[in-house]
Parts: structure tokens; sequence; C-alpha cells
């Protein structure tokens, strides 16, 4: 599979559109940016769901130090994800353990024995199913993420949120998710972007300008070309 690249940059071509300030941005990624994560009470795949929010974790960290400079940090992906189990926590940042899951994809039920992945069929009599399930067989309790490694047929959502002092792998705040975000509506509400749709002038590539508008908000601009 082709690597993609984000570009976020801050430029000093415009007096309107200049970072004022240094900031850090945080990229997340989800596979329904309206919906927690649900987890289910037993191991039956039709079994009565549990919901629960689930907080996203950093997926990437962006920072710049110098407004009074252009600068131009870049994020080379794949759209691809497998399941990993958590090995340990280190100073709030989750550490993946050695092995993955074989692809995710939505319809089917992703099991995990502690040792041994597989993958098996989620059962419906109705139409094809929108998402997936992960089971644990384990002996113990597993807490597991997902990680960029193989294609993933359900659509995967991009968020940015302005951070301070994060790393790789750790748990955003509640406060983060619900006041930071720069990815918006038209109403000021978050709206993740689907990262099929981001699109520049050249294949695989797009870009974003960051900038500070007059009452200090952080923006995160989409552009064709980078200036």
């Amino acid at each position: 599979m082709s690597s993609k690249t984000l570009t976020f940059y801050t430029s000093l071509s415009s007096a309107t559109k200049r970072l004022r300030s240094p900031i850090q941005i945080v990229l997340t990624l989800s596979l329904d940016p309206l919906r927690p994560v649900v987890r289910r009470s037993t191991k039956e795949p039709h079994a009565k769901e549990t919901v629960e929010s689930q907080l996203p974790i950093a997926w990437q960290v962006l920072q710049f130090d110098l407004p009074s400079s252009s600068q131009s940090l870049s994020v080379d992906y794949g759209e691809a994800f497998a399941a990993m189990e958590v090995e340990s926590t280190i100073n709030g940042v989750y550490q993946p353990g050695r092995s993955s899951s074989p692809e995710v994809e939505t319809g089917k039920l992703v099991k995990y024995t502690g040792r041994v992945w597989s993958v098996d069929t989620l059962y419906t009599p109705g139409p094809p199913l929108g998402y997936f399930a992960i089971q644990s067989d384990a002996a113990k309790p597993v807490e597991m993420i997902l990680g960029c490694e193989f294609h993933c047929t359900k659509p995967v959502y991009l968020q940015a949120y302005t951070t301070l002092n994060h790393r790789r792998g750790q748990r955003l705040a509640h406060s983060v998710v619900e006041e930071m975000f720069l990815f918006r509506d038209s109403t000021g509400k978050p709206k993740a972007k689907l990262l099929v749709d981001l699109k520049g002038a050249r294949p695989n590539k797009c870009a974003f300008q960051v900038y500070s508008h007059h009452n200090g908000e952080i923006a995160l601009e989409m552009t064709v070309n980078q200036d």
C-alpha cells in the first residue's frame, strides 16, 4: 500500500495568517467520530452491549516552537490498522506488544487467546455490518489498542487538538477532547476529517496551514498548495 503524507506548516506570507505563539498539536485517529467504543458484557458477539466513551490516544505530536519563522512538519502514513495488546504503560504512555492481529475489517470478529490471534465472521441475519469486534479469551484482563499496520475497510477519521507536553501513545485528557479540538463544523462543533477525503494538489499529499486568529485561537486550514 502506498504511503500518504500530511503536511502541517506555518507561513509568513500573510500578516493575517501567522502563528503568534509556540503550540503543540496532537493528531488522533478513530473508526467512528460520533460513536463511542462498545464493550460487550459477554463473549457472544450478539450479546447485550455496554457503551463506554473511550478517550483517544495521541497518534502524532507536532511541535511548533518558532512562530517568527516558517516551519513545516510532515506525517507519512497508510490507511491501515491492526489490534495489539498493550504490554505496559510507562509514564502514561502505552507500550504495544510485539504481536498484532490480522487485518481489521468490518463484519469481522478478531479473537485473542493471550498468545494467538485469529479472525472469524460476525453473525448477522441482516445486511453487512458496519463495525468489527475484538474478543479476548486470555486468562487475564487484556487492554488493546489499534495500530497502523494493515489495510482497514472501515473509514478512518482524523482529529487534531492543541495540547501541552503530550507524547505519542499518551491518552488525551477529557478536557482536551471536549475543548481543544481544531477540526470543527460551521457551528463550532467538533467534526473529524475522513482520511480518504484529504487530497491536495498532488496525489497522496495534503497540507494544512497552522495560524492564529486575532483572538488567539489556533486554526488549521487545508490548502491546495503549501506556500
